[in-house]
């Protein structure tokens, strides 16, 4: 079984990262499902970088990127944003980025207590993905489209 490791995120990686975060598979189950344009991507990725509340990660295996994780910081508490690469889906590899990510905050952000992901409703592989790393499910949101 290869280790995931991560890295902290450089401007080359905004590339593969907007790859990755603009393939259908991911936007169907983002909270905006739009296609990304890939300039405001390049804004967004270049912002996230100095921002001293967001985190972003670059996982990789054997030296290879495939995933991203981002922990935006609020407090005592991490939101966490996670995405495989979509090649490698399926592969358990997201339980594994979650792991090692929370390995992370255990020696970088001693400060963070709690890590939490939001997951829609239909996107079962991710609620799997956060159940198998260890985190438990606190609470459902419901709501009506009345427009």
């Amino acid at each position: 079984m290869e280790t995931i490791t991560l890295r902290p995120a450089v401007s080359l990686d905004a590339e593969i990262v907007f790859e990755w975060r603009n393939a259908p598979e991911t936007r169907r189950y983002s909270f905006d499902p739009s296609p990304l344009n890939k300039l405001d991507h390049i804004k967004w990725f270049e912002q996230s970088l100095k921002m001293h509340n967001r985190y972003l990660l670059i996982a990789e295996q054997c030296g290879n990127p495939v995933g991203v994780l981002r922990y935006d910081l609020v407090s005592s508490q991490a939101e966490i944003s996670i995405y495989v690469s979509p090649a490698l889906s399926g592969k358990g590899l997201g339980t594994k980025i979650l792991l090692a990510g929370t390995d992370w905050i255990k020696l970088n952000l001693p400060e963070i207590k709690i890590l939490r992901g939001k997951v829609l409703a239909n996107n079962i592989a991710s609620a799997r993905v956060f159940d198998k790393a260890g985190f438990n499910l606190k609470m459902q949101v419901y709501e009506k489209d009345v427009g």
